[in-house]
């Protein structure tokens, strides 16, 4: 549905995981909010990112960010990525996807 924010390396994976209905869902939420769509991309590369990992772990999706499955994923991403502002997303994408409801209501920060 959103395969268009996803390079297209990454879209058979995109197309394949699991986890792609929560993906499609936060993304139709974040599209109905108004957001600009390079942070939809940004969001949505990071879930796949994410739940790829959990996928080849065969982790199911953790319900806090204090799991140690997430603070595991943050110390290996965030330690590639030099700037402040890539890190700020790389938490709110895993912080949105993590929290959202059902509904893919997040709280906004």
């Amino acid at each position: 549905m959103f395969e268009h924010f996803i390079p297209l390396a990454g879209r058979e994976a995109y197309r394949a995981s699991p986890h792609k209905d929560r993906m499609d869902l936060l993304t139709q939420s974040l599209v109905s909010q108004q957001y600009r769509p390079a942070v939809i991309g940004q969001h949505l590369r990071e879930w796949l990112r994410f739940s790829t990992e959990l996928v080849a772990h065969q982790l199911v999706v953790p319900t806090h960010r204090s799991a140690s499955v997430v603070q595991a994923y943050f110390a290996r991403r965030l330690a590639c990525c030099g700037s402040a502002s890539r890190k700020r997303v790389i938490r709110a994408s895993i912080r949105i996807f993590l929290e959202a409801d059902a509904h893919g209501h997040f709280r906004r920060r």
